[in-house]
């Protein structure tokens, strides 16, 4: 080699060749002198990094990495798709395999591969591949099951639970202390959703996976597990409380309570209205009831109910309200054994039981235990003597008596009975009195009078009747200077009248008898109590409550009382009493006013006082109304009508009079149940009105002797015998005949029959046409039947003793007679009357072989039928002959036999009857109108029912 140079200025240069030796290489292929290794750590999330071991080759080589995965030995290795670096993350797939590098070394002359020594097993962390799942219910109180799902990596693999509450969006929170597999529902999941969270943990670390929401848990409806109790006392004016019980169900739950009030037992309970809170107050109406709560607990699933166990029976207060009154005088008569009737005031004014009266019945007062004496109406009373302190001598003071009474079920008056009374020998002498009266026109009422030393007498009655068997509270107020009042179940009854003078005297006081004249009580008399003052109106109805376990409500109306009828001189006005509200029972009194032309400047009509008037010429050019006095425990209330229009003028029109089976065959009396007849005769002869009088059939008991017409019926009802329009009955065609030996009495025969009456009818012909009359008032004898006018009416007397005339069936005689009378005699308005009823809800009932008589009527567009036969008294609505409602044609029938013989009684009630009674004698009046009629049942004298009305003809 020689080297050759040059400087700047150009000057060059040899060098002096000098001669050497090169070494040149030659190209060798790679040549793996020790294998690749692998550091790091074998678990998954890590990264290996490979050494590629040592090599020779010329020239120096390259390398090239693949990571492989081979099985826990190192064996059965595959490349690892992608993993060609120097180094390499460990992946979750190579969890529980080794890892191998293979390293491949290349240069020109070659390439050659080594591969690492495989690593430790890799190990992988928990890897979850299915969530976890719940099972079970979803109900509160149900418990849920769970699988925490399917999990890798290495194991031992252990997992911890928490469950979670959710809403619907997926809000979830951890559910406190709910860590286990299961767990059971609480009512603070109910409307919510729950998932599972599953931790996985390993050696290497660990993961949580939650499971999907469930559906909403559903909540559980309230369960009763102890019943409700109730606390308190029971006695009127205590406040019991309720304890709901013990539940189970989905929080939170709600109560409600309903107060129910039930009989003695626990039984028959009934929701107590407005008692709905947690408590409630006892009232008069609870006294004698137990009282129990019904608890309803509810919450979002539903509801359900449970019942206390029954209080005792509430106690009433009776005896404290009495006494918060400062009676001078109080005796409760509830002593079961000795002779004393204890006072319970401080004045200790005991009292005698006389003659072994019968003591320890059952009282008067509702939910007390007191007993009362039983009097029989022979010599029992109870003698409280004349205490040397004056006690009992009101002076001419105010003064008060109170009791409770109650008489023998159907008991029937025939003179009065002293309930209490301070009676003097001498009837004109100061004394008082409270008795039950049967004092006419007030027959089982209660009187109380008094008589001063001014020789001054006031009696005051009250409303309504006692003598029905039920106890009744009674209390007399004597206003010394306005008047008494009289009170029967708290409702009152004034009567004016001062007794100013002294009312003192020597005799012992009394109760059960007045030591006089009086016949014995008979029944039972309670709870007496004197006062020296006027008990306030308020104070008897808080009596009355307390003693008789009732809430009283004063009468109220809530519409008008109203007038029906013509408003012309002779036509009946007939009063409803509007509607009213209150404690029942409520009675009205009536009054009615004549008022000027303009409805104005109204005053009483004196003795006006019944349900129904009949105009007079007295009222002619002035309307008239009429007030209703509502009466009831509560107190009283007064309502008035519209006016009437102006009364016109008209000459009056007729009035009739009807009832059947009339007279006894002995004298009329004025008391009992039988033989009324004089005091039914006295309802027609009194009054001047009446122009005819139809005698429906038996008319004298007991086969219409003729001797026992002359008798009975001639004094009483044939003191008027030229009014009479009469029909026979069964009862005067009877005739006489023994009893055959075998007891039975022949047909048509009664063995009570005056002797010489054999001929039938004989007697009845012979006192109303004459003794041995062909025809007369009755018609002819070999008939019985006739028609006659009254005003523009035509009325028909039948014959229905069908087998003595030839029948009454179509075609018989009667019926041709009848339908050519009708024919003959088309009037506006029609009447017919027999004995035996066509319809009758009576004991005797129906009768249909007058079913030909009531069709003939029907198609003649008669409008009244009158019948006896019935002892009682019944109204119908217009029927048909098939005794169908028929308001636009039908005859409207009525039965009386209420003439005063003897009452009867109902047995089915038929269609169409409107009105009913069995035990009042009295007689129908009808007012015969050009165009219509109107109705009155007078009723005989001490009763009060009646019925009354106006229709139109057909």
């Amino acid at each position: 080699a020689q080297a050759q140079q040059s400087d700047l200025a150009g000057n060059t240069g040899t060098s002096t060749a000098n001669t050497f030796t090169v070494a040149v290489a030659v190209p060798a292929p790679p040549t793996n002198l020790s294998p690749p290794t692998i550091s790091g750590t074998a678990a998954v999330g890590e990264t290996l990094a490979a050494d590629q071991g040592t090599w020779s080759g010329a020239p120096a080589p390259t390398y090239s990495y693949q990571w492989r995965r081979c099985d826990s030995g190192g064996e059965n290795c595959v490349n690892i798709a992608g993993a060609t670096g120097q180094s390499y993350a460990v992946a979750e797939a190579d969890a529980d395999a080794t890892i191998r590098v293979s390293v491949t070394a290349v240069n020109d002359a070659g390439s050659a591969t080594a591969t690492s020594d495989h690593t430790a097993v890799v190990v992988g962390q928990p890897t979850n591949t299915s969530l976890p799942i719940i099972s079970g219910t979803l109900k509160e109180g149900r418990t849920l099951t769970s699988a925490p799902g399917t999990w890798s990596g290495t194991q031992p693999i252990s997992y911890a639970y928490q469950w979670n509450s959710c809403e619907d969006d997926g809000d979830c929170g951890a559910i406190p202390g709910a860590t286990s597999m299961t767990y059971t529902l609480t009512s603070a999941e109910a409307g919510l959703r729950v998932s599972l969270s599953v931790t996985a943990s390993n050696s290497i670390g660990s993961q949580t996976a939650t499971s999907a929401m469930t559906e909403s848990v559903q909540a559980v409806s309230p369960d009763n597990t102890d019943a409700p109790t109730i606390a308190g006392t029971a006695q009127k004016g205590q406040t019991l409380a309720a304890s709901p019980g013990t539940w189970g169900g989905t929080a939170p739950i709600s109560y409600a309570y309903s107060w129910r009030r039930c009989d003695s037992t626990g039984a028959g309970c009934v929701a107590i209205s407005g008692a709905s809170g947690g408590s409630y107050s006892l009232t008069v109406s609870d006294i004698g009831s137990t009282i129990r709560v019904q608890v309803t607990a509810s919450n979002t699933a539903g509801s359900s109910s449970a019942l206390s166990d029954a209080t005792a029976p509430v106690a009433g207060v009776y005896r404290s309200d009495v006494m918060a009154d400062n009676p001078v005088a109080y005796w409760r008569l509830a002593e079961t054994s000795g002779t004393t009737a204890a006072d319970e005031t401080a004045n200790h004014d005991s009292g005698t039981y006389m003659n072994g009266i019968t003591l320890g019945a059952p009282g008067a007062l509702v939910g007390d235990s007191n007993a009362a004496p039983r009097f029989d109406g022979v010599d029992d009373d109870v003698s409280m003597g004349n205490p040397a302190s004056g006690i009992f001598k009101f002076g001419t003071s105010n003064f008060t008596v109170e009791t409770w009474i109650k008489t023998v079920q159907g008991i029937q008056l025939t003179a009065d009975m002293a309930i209490v009374a301070k009676q003097s020998p001498i009837t004109s002498n100061p004394s008082w009195e409270l008795t039950l009266t049967d004092d006419t026109s007030f027959v089982g009422r209660i009187r109380a009078k008094l008589n001063d030393s001014t020789g001054t007498t006031l009696k005051a009655y009250s409303g309504v009747r006692v003598d029905d068997g039920k106890w009744h509270y009674i209390v007399a107020t004597f206003d010394r200077a306005n008047g008494i009042t009289v009170s029967v179940d708290a409702a009152p009854r004034f009567t004016a009248g001062a007794t100013t003078g002294d009312v003192n005297n020597n005799t012992p006081l009394l109760i059960g008898q007045e030591g006089r004249i009086y016949p014995y009580f008979k029944g039972q008399i309670d709870e007496v109590a004197l006062y020296r003052g006027l008990l306030s109106s308020a104070r008897i109805t808080s009596h009355y409550e307390n003693g008789a376990a009732v809430q009283t409500s004063p009468p109220t109306s809530t519409a008008p009382p109203t007038i029906s009828g013509i408003a012309e001189n002779g036509y009946l006005l007939t009063a409803s009493p509007g509607s009213w509200t209150g404690t029942q029972p409520i009675s009205y009194v009536y009054q009615w006013q004549r008022c000027d032309s303009s409805g104005a400047n109204c005053a009483n009509i004196q003795g006006s006082i019944k349900p129904s008037y009949t105009l007079t010429g007295g009222d002619v050019g002035s309307t008239l109304r009429v007030t209703v006095t509502a009466l009831n425990p509560g107190g009283s209330t007064l309502a008035t009508s519209s006016p009437t229009a102006v009364v016109a003028d008209a000459s009056p029109d007729p009035v009739i009079a009807a009832a059947g089976d009339i007279a006894c065959r002995s004298n009329p009396v004025m008391s009992g149940t039988t033989c009324h007849y004089g005091l039914t005769s006295n309802l027609i002869v009194a009054d001047s009105r009446i122009t005819d009088v139809l005698a429906l059939g038996d008319d004298q008991y007991d086969c219409g002797d003729y001797q026992f017409f002359v008798n009975f019926f001639g004094p009483t009802w044939g003191s008027i015998l030229a009014k009479f329009r009469p029909i026979p009955g069964n009862h005067e065609y009877l005739t006489y005949a023994p009893q055959s030996p075998n007891g039975s009495q022949p047909p048509g025969t009664l063995d009570s029959c005056d002797p010489e009456t054999t001929v039938p009818a004989a007697g009845y012909f012979d006192y109303w046409n004459g003794v041995g009359g062909d025809t007369g008032r009755a018609g002819d004898r070999d008939k019985g039947y006739y028609s006659y006018d009254v005003g523009s009416w035509h009325l028909i007397a039948l014959n229905t003793e069908c087998y003595a005339i030839g029948g009454c069936d179509a075609g018989s005689p009667e019926e041709t007679w009848l339908r050519a009378d009708l024919a003959a005699h088309p009037n506006a308005c029609t009447l017919a009357y027999w004995h035996e009823p066509r319809f009758s809800s009576g004991a005797v009932g129906n009768n249909p072989y007058v079913s030909a008589l009531w069709q003939d009527l029907y198609y003649a567009e008669a409008d009244i039928v009158l019948n006896g036969h019935d002892h009682d008294y019944e109204r119908f609505a217009p029927q048909n002959p098939l005794g169908q409602a028929d308001p636009a044609h039908g005859i409207r029938e009525w039965v009386v036999g209420t003439g005063g013989r003897s009452h009867g009684g109902f047995d089915t009630v038929q269609p169409n009857s409107e009105v009913r009674n069995a035990d009042t004698y009295g007689v129908l009046k009808l007012t015969l109108h050009p165009s219509g009629y109107d109705w009155q049942f007078v009723p005989e004298s001490g009763k009060t029912f009646t019925d009354s009305g106006s229709t139109a003809c057909h």
